[in-house]
């Protein structure tokens, strides 16, 4: 039988149908199969930019963050768009994942574009594992190394990401028989997340052993050097392990000297692509960032979680006390980014009869402060800071040197806040907690999902029924004859 290319997400979603249908021996000859799609270097070179795209808005629509936000104290909201309102009850409720679930594409648009993503850096695989194929030059150029970097690299984004956010999905690269694929065959969050992790040091190693760079069409405005993009691969593999704990309790069982190793070389500036209003936006910044509706200068949308405030000043109510509404007075903070990354207002738009809980007089207002328009703005999604971050956690946690740790989390701390500096001599708990506060404050609304990992990693911070993850959606379910399950509420198990 002839093997039509397909795409891996609907492969998946059809494992069923197609198991079902394994005696049919019926060759489609009008849809073009893998080699005719894939005819030249040409060809291979035009896939990625569309992958990056499908990775970008898995981390950057209304549906993939801010209700995951909202459910994790971090972001408050009270709209019934985009999974917000019933993702952040209280107390809270289990997340609908019926086929009829009007929060259905909170939960299914990030699974499906990070396999989106996968799948064509599949596609890219399998083309240069073909010796035919190679060298792949366009122009005189031999772009071989460029884009099996490429490849590696989406194949591991996806796989990290959607471990951090799943219970459960499907491993597949280029040497993976999809036929197989099905009901029996999902592997666990922590086998995605080692898969991933693997495949992100393979791409790191092919970006740093060569020299090239990527088209600025790949990710929109930047043309990224292989020591980048290795970078960035290690700082997702960082990522990855850091953010896996679904539980406070799990988060000893982290290998923190990996962390160590990986963050020796990740990020060493802001990975920032360049906004477009078209495909390149990020709505994670905007509806978390309270714009949008009636504009700026109404900041309808997300409000700063109450609980994020008592953080900041610890004499502010953790809880919006005023069952009439009645909007709290500014609080007192010493940290600079009281004024640069968040703004007071004294309306609050929200409704009381859905829940005076859900009101803040704060909103996130780093990353538009005027409009919401992305236009040629950059769109920060990883940071140094993160990879400074993750590396103090990971020498805390390691017996590493707290010295170093200190000096990573004084360049937020005291480089933007303004506040004392720590030393290293400070207990193994105070260092964290200041590794908390500044992940917290310089992370928010940057990529999609990072306050719920951000939530679960702390004792106390998810309140009593959060979910701590997401389940694969209800429809792939469905469609693979599984029985749809769910999380969150009080009466559930994450």
């Amino acid at each position: 039988m002839k093997m039509n290319k397909i795409n891996l997400i609907i492969l998946l979603a059809l494992t069923v149908t197609i198991n079902a249908c394994a005696d049919l021996e019926v060759e489609n000859f009008n849809e073009p199969d893998f080699d005719d799609v894939l005819a030249s270097p040409e060809d291979l070179t035009n896939i990625p930019g569309g992958a990056f795209v499908s990775w970008w808005q898995a981390q950057s629509t209304v549906n993939t963050g801010v209700a995951w936000a909202c459910n994790a104290d971090m972001l408050t909201c009270s709209w019934g768009n985009f999974g917000i309102r019933n993702f952040s009850w209280q107390p809270p409720i289990a997340i609908d994942n019926s086929l009829t679930s009007n929060d259905g594409a909170a939960i299914s648009t990030a699974y499906n574009n990070y396999y989106s993503a996968i799948s064509s850096g599949i596609d890219i695989e399998r083309f240069l594992s073909n010796p035919e194929n190679l060298p792949v030059t366009v122009n005189g150029v031999d772009q071989t190394a460029m884009l099996t970097a490429v490849s590696q690299f989406l194949i591991g984004a996806g796989h990290a990401q959607l471990s951090i956010l799943y219970d459960r999905g499907f491993i597949a690269d280029s040497e993976t028989d999809l036929g197989t694929l099905g009901a029996e065959t999902f592997s666990t969050a922590a086998e995605m997340r080692d898969f991933a992790v693997a495949k992100l040091e393979a791409c790191a190693s092919t970006s740093f052993s060569n020299t090239f760079t990527m088209p600025a069409s790949y990710i929109n405005g930047l043309a990224l050097t292989s020591d980048q993009l290795g970078e960035l691969a290690n700082h997702l593999a960082a990522m990855a392990l850091t953010y896996h704990p679904r539980t406070p309790g799990e988060v000893a069982d982290v290998d923190w000297a990996k962390v160590v190793s990986l963050t020796n070389n990740a990020l060493s500036y802001d990975f920032a692509p360049i906004g477009d209003n078209n495909l390149w936006f990020d709505d994670v910044k905007g509806v978390g960032g309270g714009a949008l509706a009636n504009g700026n200068a109404a900041n309808t949308w997300a409000r700063v979680d109450q609980k994020v405030l008592n953080m900041i000043d610890p004499s502010y109510p953790s809880e919006f006390p005023n069952a009439d509404g009645t909007s709290l007075p500014p609080l007192n903070s010493s940290d600079n980014r009281m004024t640069t990354d968040f703004l007071y207002r004294s309306s609050i738009f929200f409704p009381i009869d859905r829940g005076t809980y859900r009101f803040s007089n704060y909103v996130h207002n780093r990353y538009i402060p005027n409009a919401y328009d992305f236009a040629g703005v950059p769109m920060p999604k990883f940071k140094k800071a993160e990879s400074d971050l993750m590396r103090a956690e990971a020498l805390i946690r390691s017996g590493g040197s707290k010295t170093e740790a200190a000096s990573l989390i004084n360049l937020t701390r005291v480089g933007r806040g303004g506040l004392s500096a720590l030393t290293g001599s400070e207990t193994d708990a105070v260092l964290l907690d200041a590794v908390k506060y500044e992940r917290i404050i310089e992370l928010l609304n940057t990529w999609g999902g990072r306050e719920l990992a951000e939530g679960r990693h702390w004792d106390g911070w998810l309140r009593e029924g959060a979910f701590t993850q997401l389940p694969v959606p209800g429809g792939e379910l469905t469609l693979l004859g599984v029985e749809i399950y769910s999380f969150g509420g009080l009466e559930a198990s994450n």
